[in-house]
């Protein structure tokens, strides 16, 4: 495990700074994993880092505006997750 906070990051998100450090850290390939988020910028920077990119439609980001950054998956449930994981 490991957690990364933002004030540890010279830029924030839709950069994908966060993403890729954490990779880095794990030691893991982009293929291997799986982002998830909630918002429009969780989409861009999963684009961003070149990794599968799951979006959750209960963050402040509406359906359509998620939709305009395709994500590789749209999902309304959290629990969705273990249906794909």
């Amino acid at each position: 495990d490991y957690v990364l906070c933002g004030d540890k990051l010279k830029y924030g998100k839709p950069h994908p700074e966060i993403l890729l450090r954490i990779i880095d850290r794990l030691a893991v390939k982009r293929q291997e994993v799986v982002y998830v988020g909630d918002m429009t910028v969780d989409a861009q920077a999963g684009k961003n880092a070149r990794v599968k990119t799951v979006i959750v439609t209960t963050g402040s980001s509406s359906p359509l505006e998620i939709k305009k950054e395709r994500p590789d998956l749209i999902i309304k449930r959290v629990a969705d997750l273990l249906n794909i994981l």
